[in-house]
């Protein structure tokens, strides 16, 4: 079985408007987002900003989401962060400013900025590798209920990385992973629990055939 750490999925910024438009067919253009954006609606504004910046309107876009960053909004705050990492909409990339905005996101509860965080501990990047951070991280974004911050944990449980090995612990994040119908944690505990007795490295053991028959069906 090899595993391998899951990268987060990128976050959009945009979050459906609420009320009669969000039955509308047709997304709203970006008139109609400027002026939603106008109220004060912070999902509007970053909703037109995530516009903005599929137009290649860069500067406004940034405008739009550094002030709502600064103003505190946790979403705002990964998404310029996703920004920075990458060195999109026009902004240099700059992976250690990212992870101090990470921060200010998932120190709020924010999951996703916490399996972002979490990643860059694991790897290293924009901050100096500490994979107790990380785990640290993985554990507060997966009692959350984030799937893949459960499937990244069950694989420093399973490895002894950042964390002591402990295989029924694994086990438990995998099932938590696999519940929420993450491919990789139900491959995973399928393969472990159908192997043989000498390829299953202990973790096998934790797992019933049952259970490992039922997760292959599904995978």
């Amino acid at each position: 079985l090899r595993l391998e750490l899951e990268a987060p999925s990128p976050p959009c910024a945009v979050l459906e408007p609420r009320g009669a438009m969000a039955s509308s067919s047709s997304a709203p253009n970006i008139n109609t987002l400027r002026m939603l954006a106008a109220t004060g609606d912070v999902h509007m504004q970053l909703a037109l900003a995530e516009r903005l910046r599929e137009a290649s309107e860069f500067a406004e876009a940034r405008d739009l989401v550094e002030r709502a960053a600064d103003a505190g909004h946790a979403v705002a705050q990964l998404t310029l962060g996703n920004w920075l990492a990458r060195g999109e909409c026009g902004i240099p990339q700059d992976l250690s400013r990212a992870v101090q905005l990470y921060t200010r996101a998932a120190e709020q509860g924010h999951a996703l900025s916490q399996e972002h965080l979490a990643l860059f501990y694991a790897k290293g990047m924009g901050v100096a590798q500490d994979k107790g951070r990380a785990v640290q991280w993985y554990t507060t974004a997966a009692e959350r209920g984030s799937a893949v911050a459960q499937y990244n944990l069950a694989i420093c449980y399973f490895l002894g990385d950042g964390v002591a090995q402990n295989w029924g612990k694994a086990v438990h994040w995998f099932t938590k992973a696999a519940e929420q119908g993450d491919a990789r944690a139900r491959i995973g505990l399928a393969k472990q629990a159908l192997a043989p007795p000498s390829a299953q490295r202990g973790v096998g053991g934790c797992i019933d055939v049952s259970t490992g028959v039922r997760y292959a069906s599904l995978c």
